[in-house]
């Protein structure tokens, strides 16, 4: 049991304090018979002593990974981009957010199936999934990832992706829009969408060959 507690995290700053303790704690216990019982109902609030001083040391560095626009090569695909630029983009959202709120209700919708056309807890596409999750904080998008792209300030090359920032791709399945798939960027080159295969999910952008290769722009929503 020790050495499973050891392996639930590495320690960091005061959280090596937490484990050491309740290790002695654990350990202590076994030498007294009377304290067995107690000790079986006191491992849950130990884990959940370990947790809350895992993610506590952990805070503010989800974004340790920088992730920078790419630029294109593709001069075939820079120029469908041109071509959709000039159809209306970079438009403005009805209101302030708090991306963060964003977020929190699109990761607890993980594991949600997929289901095209779908927009409710019951069953998402991607952007139903986009849509739905702005929708809480009462920012007003469109339905579809074609449409959803024209909103926000397109991210130039080299330039850094945050938090909240909309990802767009191209060329996931067989359709004349330019723009076929939509996630949000969660940091630490990570993004969570909705896959036609398992549903409401968490993807790397970058390091994985598929999304990075239909990787089309990211859009900073803004008033």
């Amino acid at each position: 049991m020790a050495q499973l507690l050891l392996n639930c995290a590495q320690p960091v700053n005061n959280e090596l304090c937490v484990r050491v303790y309740c290790l002695n704690q654990m350990e202590s216990n076994r030498t007294k018979p009377a304290a067995k019982k107690i000790s079986k109902f006191m491992l849950p609030y130990l884990f959940g002593i370990l947790i809350v001083a895992q993610v506590a040391a952990s805070g503010g560095n989800n974004s340790n990974y920088a992730v920078h626009h790419p630029i294109i090569t593709d001069h075939t695909l820079e120029a469908k981009i041109a071509a959709f630029e000039k159809t209306g983009v970079n438009k403005k959202i009805n209101i302030d957010y708090d991306v963060e709120e964003v977020i929190e209700y699109a990761t607890s919708l993980i594991g949600t199936p997929h289901v095209m056309g779908g927009y409710s807890p019951a069953g998402l596409d991607c952007s139903g999934l986009v849509k739905l999750v702005h929708e809480k904080s009462k920012v007003e998008l469109p339905r579809s990832s074609h449409d959803q792209a024209r909103y926000g300030t397109i991210l130039s090359s080299g330039e850094e992706l945050k938090r909240g920032d909309l990802v767009f791709f191209h060329s996931t399945y067989k359709k004349s829009h330019l723009v076929t798939h939509s996630g949000i960027y969660l940091g630490d080159n990570k993004f969570i969408h909705t896959s036609a295969s398992r549903g409401v999910i968490i993807s790397t952008l970058f390091d994985d060959n598929y999304y990075e290769k239909h990787y089309l722009f990211a859009t900073r929503l803004e008033r």
